[in-house]
């Protein structure tokens, strides 16, 4: 391939989806005035990143810059277990700052310097066998996002590295039970399933057979421990997918309004009049944008879940659907992180086969 031609596949794609992101963004509605946080993530950020994923691409260096965020998400899941054993745990050090959350103007978070942050009120620690035990949030006001990024870096392990390194899978593993997050535990553990599954040969499938005896008692343990314990994290979560399908029926095409929380609150059930914290990324998109603005997250989602199944192509779809499973039941719909994500998947679409069509 020719400078220009190398040129031609590093730009169209980003090009492409930066006019229909200009497109969208004459027809969506905007009540809330937030057109600088569009153009940002979508006429921006988004294509850029595109095009630093092809660059990587032509030269085979593609999920090199996985690496090093994988690389980042290691000290800090060390840096993490570290503070939260010798801190909320035990109690060696005590917290020596107090910060404000922006994502809740009334609550204040308990900081050992500005590393590590738990939260002393009930909801964020866990009563397990009578034993009380605080979640590790590490650097987030909340142990979902700290989730999210610790799945990633262990999808990383898993599905992109081309060697196995058990000591960061363990690592990401132990810090994401840390969180005391159940969905996060079973997600982990159906993505260490079925890295399994591609891995492990013939001879040695009762291996796999005995881990999905595990697995499947861990699962059963922590649903029957979410609905005896956690009731009302398990209601808000369906709830909010209700309340965001019925609040994208009224406008299928085009949504509500980017970033239009109100008509989904407006759905919500009474019992989370004090709690108006979402839970779905995907439903978010859809009630915000409808299918038109949903349509530059599923696409790059479905190029990798359906990516020819050559041996590193399994890795590669396996490392979409747990990625777009987090999309569905996590919330970080507008974030840097997940337009980097949606920038992946564009990347190993084929755009010279679709110029031609």
């Amino acid at each position: 391939m020719n400078l220009i031609e190398t040129l031609k596949s590093i730009i169209y794609p980003a090009a492409l989806v930066a006019v229909f992101s200009l497109i969208l963004f004459i027809l969506l509605k905007f009540p809330n005035g937030l057109r600088g946080s569009y153009i940002k993530f979508f006429v921006l950020f988004l294509p850029i990143s595109i095009m630093l994923f092809k660059l990587y691409n032509n030269i085979n260096m593609d999920n090199q810059l996985f690496f090093r965020i994988s690389d980042i998400l290691v000290f800090l899941s060390v840096l993490s277990l570290t503070l939260w054993l010798i801190g909320p745990i035990l109690g060696i050090i005590q917290p020596n700052k107090v910060i404000q959350s922006l994502w809740e103007p009334m609550t204040e978070i308990n900081s050992y310097w500005g590393l590590q942050f738990f939260r002393p009120e009930q909801r964020e620690y866990i009563k397990f066998f009578d034993i009380s035990v605080y979640r590790n949030i590490g650097l987030y006001p909340e142990s979902p996002m700290f989730n999210i990024v610790l799945l990633l870096g262990l999808c990383t392990e898993l599905f992109l590295r081309p060697k196995l390194k058990i000591w960061r899978i363990l690592l990401f593993f132990i810090t994401i039970v840390s969180t005391f997050g159940s969905l996060g535990v079973i997600l982990s553990s159906v993505a260490i399933f079925l890295k399994l599954c591609v891995y492990v040969d013939n001879d040695r499938k009762w291996i796999v057979y005995f881990l999905v005896l595990c697995l499947i008692t861990i699962v059963f343990v922590l649903i029957i421990y979410k609905k005896e314990h956690a009731a009302d994290s398990y209601n808000s979560h369906l709830d909010d997918f209700i309340a965001c399908f019925k609040a994208w029926k009224k406008s299928l095409i085009f949504g509500t309004g980017f970033e239009n929380n109100s008509v989904i609150q407006f759905y919500m059930a009474e019992f989370r009049k004090n709690n108006k914290g979402y839970t779905t990324s995907a439903g978010a998109v859809l009630a915000h944008g409808g299918l038109s603005l949903f349509s530059i997250y599923i696409v790059p989602f479905i190029k990798l879940i359906f990516l020819k199944s050559t041996h590193k192509r399994v890795n590669e779809n396996l490392f979409g659907i747990i990625i777009f499973i987090v999309f569905v039941t996590y919330i970080f719909t507008y974030r840097f992180l997940i337009f980097w994500l949606l920038a992946f998947g564009y990347s190993k679409i084929n755009w010279r086969n679709i110029k031609h069509l």
